[in-house]
């Protein structure tokens, strides 16, 4: 803690005393930190080398770990575990890796055989009891055959309306012959899981086709979806659909939580759709005479803004005129008639200007404090004659999100308001020497610069990524907005931009976004009534019970609530002639969904990097697990007591007991065969008709010689599995990443010499660096590169 303020009195604006924290306050700093050293909020920000993937690709992965209540990242050694999720939250690939400095660089391996749709990459920590505050990086698996269509919708409108034939147009094209022309197409529009519409449409010459969709009557208010496929179905573009119907859910944020009559207040708001989608609205504020006071609309996805001098007695409300939600009505916050405001007057380079009113204008005891996470570094105890004007230092405060909060004398929370606090010290990254365009597998000789504000050479770690703009959106900086901001705000803000310019406009939308907010997973009446518990030993991923069940069952929930159709004014597009120029990133092998594929030696390369055998067999053939038997689909039967498959080691029967499997490396086996055909079955019983999992060890099959491994096979440390290195060499296939460095250390010069090599895909590039130096500043910087035959 900083410094702690006594003020005996003030009405407008009177100096403080510098003095110890009294009662109340006092109280109020010790439980705060009470609290957050029993529940510290760690997170893990996630970066991947791009968004989009083929099966068979690496995913080349950052792992940041930082401490949410610190400005610095913790410096501890700790353990993690990287996963690849499915989109029914179910765990496809997983690995555990040491957390010596910051950063962990992990990747993994896909199999070649994934189905399209949206996956998911999350870390944990030992002993995390619930994955609702983890942090996603979704990521998209979508790979091409020749036979593949790319599929793009568009609404003719920016909203579906009630009472028209609105059109929707499809347009087809192939990956190398341009349009599709007269291309057989289904589709279906849902909502809410229920199918609404579905049709059959055929594109014309220009490749092109149009739906007239009409809303039904008596619709939920779910978001539309709308699926349009080849007849058959081996390409899929699904999108959600903006419309009228669509309910929506709001909420208001008074600026310091509380409305006083006559007071003019500034309220945000931030709505979603039911899927909990970001939105924008248009609307008027109305009295309970029906009278609009005044016009409002979001001025960004999901955030809006206005003021309000609200009547006594009076009850107002937020009516949506146009767009999405039309017609629906809120109801505004009530005023509080006895209650009191905290509010920004003014910022300036020095201090936050606060305004502290209380409705009775009468005479107050209050404390004012300013903390981030669990540390007040700013607090002040003060009487307050009706209205008071506090200046609260800048130089005081730590950089990014700081919670401004007043309490009563008898410790009551009053108000809250967030303010994000800038400093002038920065990372500034320097790449020199990109050209702005190179011929295929030329190589680019970089060198990478930190320095301070002040040009002075920074130490520090950064992400370096050389990649085909078609397959990433990594013009955009990750670690200091996600650090910073979207891992302590419950309203994610969706920008690359906001809060990181001079501008003054900007910083005022930056305000309003804060006011239209809350931290995530911040209750004070929680934190006042907290009570410490026994200390318990935090688990080790070396140990067993790492995750209960509980914690998986709410990491498949989080998934499922994730995994959101991206609405059609996100559909991204591939350049035309794109796979034209560059044939060989179509995938020649015919498309089959992952539980038809005949069993091939594929597998065999997770088994080097996997420690879950259970995840190795369900890449092989998928499966459900009913307590702790293996169920292939199909394979469940109608008697009271479910059977599971039979597994065989070495050919031993070892019962249907998946637990048998726990006691088996990956690493000893030689291979596996999956069946569920009777003969294979009958082998070994006539008494199991769920299916058969045979197992060979390298032991036990000694007449085979072991093969060596080679160095890329050599992903293990004792307990622990290391990255493997990014591969250069000329013998690599086409590929849209063409260089990574999950975690380049930058030394005391402050520079590092790079040797990029050459594409051989040609496309726009992009060379993006973003890192963190020693002393916690942030910087990102990027350069566009086309690349030529």
């Amino acid at each position: 803690m900083k410094t702690i303020l006594f003020a005996f009195s003030f009405s407008l604006l009177c100096p403080a005393v510098f003095s110890q924290p009294k009662g109340a306050l006092s109280q109020v700093i010790d439980q705060l930190g009470l609290y957050y050293s029993a529940n510290p909020k760690e997170q893990i920000i996630i970066q991947t080398d791009k968004d989009f993937y083929q099966p068979g690709e690496n995913i080349w992965v950052s792992c940041w770990y930082w401490n949410a209540d610190q400005s610095q990242p913790l410096p501890v050694q700790k353990e993690m575990e990287v996963r690849l999720l499915g989109p029914d939250g179910a765990t496809i690939l997983s690995d555990r890796y040491l957390v010596e400095e910051r950063v962990v660089a992990a990747d993994f391996l896909l199999p070649d055989n994934l189905n399209a749709g949206n996956y998911f990459i999350a870390a944990f920590l030992p002993g995390q009891e619930n994955a609702e505050n983890s942090y996603f990086r979704k990521i998209i698996i979508r790979p091409f055959y020749q036979n593949s269509l790319v599929i793009s919708v568009a609404q003719k409108e920016a909203f579906l309306q009630k009472g028209i034939d609105n059109e929707i147009s499809i347009r087809a094209k192939s990956l190398t012959k341009g349009v599709a022309k007269n291309e057989k197409l289904e589709y279906t529009i849902s909502a809410g899981g229920q199918i609404v519409e579905e049709g059959k449409l055929k594109t014309g010459d220009t490749g092109n086709a149009a739906i007239r969709f009409r809303i039904p009557e008596n619709q939920t208010g779910m978001p539309f979806i709308l699926s349009v496929s080849d007849s058959k179905k081996e390409s899929v573009e699904t999108v959600q659909l903006a419309s009228e119907t669509d309910q929506l859910n709001i909420t208001f944020y008074p600026e310091g939580g509380t409305i006083i009559p006559e007071l003019a207040s500034k309220v945000g708001f931030y709505v979603t759709d039911k899927l909990g989608t970001p939105v924008h609205i248009e609307g008027e504020i109305r009295d309970s005479e029906n009278q609009m006071a005044y016009s409002v609309k979001t001025f960004r996805e999901g955030f809006g803004f206005y003021l309000l001098k609200a009547a006594r007695n009076v009850r107002y409300s937020l009516h949506i005129t146009k767009g999405q939600g039309k017609g629906l009505q809120f109801q505004l916050p009530q005023t509080n008639a006895t209650g009191s405001s905290l509010s920004i007057a003014k910022t300036d380079a020095e201090f936050f200007w606060l305004n502290l009113s209380f409705a009775d204008q009468s005479g107050h005891k209050i404390s004012v404090m300013a903390s981030q996470g669990a540390e007040v570094y700013w607090a002040a105890d003060l009487q307050i004659n009706g209205t008071g004007l506090l200046k609260v230092p800048v130089a005081e405060l730590p950089r990014g999100i700081v919670l401004l909060s007043s309490f009563s004398a008898e410790g009551f929370l009053l108000n809250q308001r967030l303010v994000d606090v800038p400093k002038n010290e920065k990372l500034k990254i320097d790449i020199s020497a990109v050209p702005e365009s190179l011929a295929k597998k030329d190589e680019i000789n970089l060198q990478l610069k930190f320095t301070d504000e002040k040009g002075q050479p920074l130490m520090g770690i950064a992400r370096v990524l050389f990649s085909d703009a078609v397959c990433n959106d990594m013009q955009r900086p990750v670690l200091p907005f996600e650090i910073t901001f979207n891992t302590i705000l419950k309203n994610k803000i969706i920008s690359g931009k906001t809060g990181f310019s001079d501008d003054n406009d900007l910083k005022r939308s930056f305000d309003y976004l804060l006011i239209a907010n809350e931290l995530s997973n911040f209750d004070w009446s929680r934190i006042s009534n907290f009570k410490a518990a026994k200390p318990t030993e935090r688990l080790s991923i070396s140990g067993e019970n790492l995750f209960s069940e509980e914690f998986e069952a709410s990491l498949k929930e989080k998934v499922k609530s994730l995994n959101q159709i991206k609405p059609v004014s996100v559909v991204s597009t591939i350049p035309e002639n794109y796979f034209v120029t560059n044939n060989g990133l179509i995938s020649k092998k015919a498309k089959r969904k992952i539980g038809d594929i005949p069993q091939n030696d594929s597998y065999k390369k997770f088994l080097e990097t996997s420690t879950n055998l259970l995840e190795v067999i369900k890449i092989i053939k998928p499966f459900d697990l009913e307590g702790s038997k293996i169920i292939f689909p199909g394979g469940k039967n109608s008697i009271n007591a479910q059977g599971g498959a039979l597994i065989v080691v070495d050919g031993q029967q070892m019962g249907e007991d998946a637990s048998v499997l726990n006691g088996i490396n990956p690493h000893d086996i030689e291979e596996i065969n999956v069946s569920t055909q009777p003969m294979d079955i009958q082998r070994y019983t006539g008494l199991n008709s769920v299916g058969l999992i045979e197992i060979t060890t390298k032991r036990g099959n000694i007449e085979e010689p072991v093969k060596e491994k080679t160095p890329d096979a050599v992903l293990y440390d004792g307990d622990y599995r290391i990255s493997r290195e990014f591969q250069v060499s000329e013998k690599t296939g086409l590929r849209t990443t063409a260089w990574w460095n999950g975690r380049l250390f930058i030394d005391n010069t402050g520079k590092a010499l790079l040797k990029i090599p050459g594409p051989n895909v040609v496309s726009d590039f992009i060379i993006s660096v973003e890192g963190m130096a020693d002393n916690g500043q942030f910087g990102y910087t990027t350069k566009r590169i086309k690349v030529t035959e």
